[in-house]
């Protein structure tokens, strides 16, 4: 009896910790606020401007901007600044896909599993949806994820301009004073590669963290695909989507790196986790990954990287200790692997100069990253 007591005792203990994590106003993880990191990793990347939403659902509890939107006008991120997805916009794709099959005007063979499961031919179920709907693949898209989840903060490239002030360099806002839409208003942040200035696409998606969180909310459930049947066809790896599976259960990422901004949304589904990061930035080719890992810590230690990778570079592996060895063993030889927690984890010493802190970066995710189709 007072062994099964004591075993209790350590359930109710494990419950009220982990429920604790849901709401706490401690937002830190290994002695740095959220505000902290992602002010330090602006600082390493030379990033302009940031955006982060964090969801424990159903709610979104913090949606906030960092830096400047456009610095040639001065602009400032908000939580409204709206930043080009880049290839997250595939995941709008897929769920379009899913969405025709789900109301009978596609079916699903091996032809379509294999351009679902391929980044590079999500050109061609942009023309499919066109096809199978009798419409553009654009008014598809706004009317069947867009609109039914009220999304006021997403468009494609050639509508961003409708809630926007136009200003010159050096000019500053005065429309706000004399209509209301134009207070706190949500505006394009201009993308930077290297030092060029990036132009806005038409057929790009533009979103904020806040619209992103809510989609994701939206198709965690039934409202944008009823049947569970089609969304495991997301949820479960190896994936017929462009979600990624970094090893931890339960955990997604999809993520863009194009026409200058970067941005990632990673989700922890499992019942006692449920952390969703969404990061976006107007500058190309960041690896936001060990950031929004690190910010999913500040909820719930257990999601964030171990004690062991403190002051490293470090990635979660989907493969074996002795298979991660393996893919390091050319590019990263002083890598360290283990195990823990039933996760694989990769680190390499951080070193102090950012160039080959980058190249670390890189190559420690394109190691532990699955083939298309895999």
């Amino acid at each position: 009896m007072r062994r099964l007591l004591s075993l209790l005792s350590l359930v109710f203990a494990f419950a009220v910790a982990a429920q604790s994590s849901r709401g706490t106003p401690e937002m830190s993880f290994e002695g740095e606020s959220v505000d902290a990191m992602i002010a330090a990793f602006m600082k390493e990347h030379a990033v302009d401007g940031m955006s982060v939403a964090i969801v424990q659902a159903p709610y979104i509890t913090r949606a906030t901007g960092y830096g400047i939107g456009d610095r040639e006008r001065r602009t400032l991120v908000s939580h409204n600044t709206i930043f080009d997805i880049g290839q997250m916009k595939n995941a709008f794709t897929a769920v379009a896909i899913l969405q025709l099959v789900e109301s009978g005007e596609l079916t699903i063979n091996d032809e379509l599993r294999a351009k679902l499961s391929d980044p590079s031919r999500y050109a061609e179920l942009e023309a499919l949806i066109s096809l199978a709907s009798g419409g553009s693949y654009e008014d598809f898209i706004r009317e069947h994820q867009f609109e039914p989840l009220g999304l006021k903060q997403t468009y494609f490239g050639n509508a961003i301009s409708s809630r926007r002030e136009e200003l010159r360099p050096g000019e500053k806002h005065r429309v706000f004073l004399t209509k209301a839409a134009l207070i706190d208003p949500t505006e394009p942040a201009t993308g930077y590669r290297n030092a060029d200035i990036v132009a806005a696409r038409a057929t790009a998606i533009y979103s904020s963290p806040t619209d992103i969180s809510i989609w994701d909310i939206g198709l965690a459930g039934e409202i944008l695909i009823k049947s569970a049947e089609l969304r495991r066809m997301l949820y479960a790896p190896p994936a017929t989507s462009p979600w990624s599976f970094p090893g931890h259960e339960g955990l997604m990422i999809v993520t863009g790196s194009e026409n200058g901004f970067s941005s990632l949304l990673s989700r922890f589904t499992k019942s006692d986790e449920l952390v969703c990061v969404t990061l976006l930035a107007n500058r190309e080719g960041l690896d936001l990954t060990q950031l929004a890992r690190r910010i999913a810590g500040a909820h719930n230690t257990k999601l964030g990287p171990p004690a062991r990778a403190k002051g490293m570079r470090v990635q979660e592996s989907p493969y074996s200790v002795e298979e991660t060895k393996a893919r390091v063993a050319q590019t990263l030889p002083q890598a360290t692997v283990w195990e823990e927690g039933g996760d694989v984890w990769v680190a390499v010493p951080n070193p102090r100069d950012a160039k080959r802190r980058a190249e670390i970066d890189a190559a420690l995710l394109a190691a532990v990253s699955r083939a298309a189709g895999s």
